[in-house]
């Protein structure tokens, strides 16, 4: 996994960004960010803040989580 990415989630504002997009976005913006992360999705589990995440993905995410996991 690029370590650009790690370095991101380590900022609350993007992680606090992601999950509220996550949590009251558009079907099609949860989607993209699903999308985007499902390649990385065992890394990220692994990572402090980029597990909540995870979490919120798992949570409200629809069948394309569902396919992935």
């Amino acid at each position: 996994m690029s370590k650009i990415l790690f370095h991101l989630f380590s900022y609350d504002a993007l992680v606090m960004s992601l999950q509220h997009v996550l949590e009251r976005g558009k079907p099609q913006e949860r989607s993209q960010i699903i999308h985007k992360l499902s390649r990385h999705i065992v890394q990220l589990t692994q990572h402090k803040f980029a597990s909540n995440v995870v979490e919120k993905c798992l949570e409200y995410g629809d069948a394309i989580v569902h396919g992935i996991c």
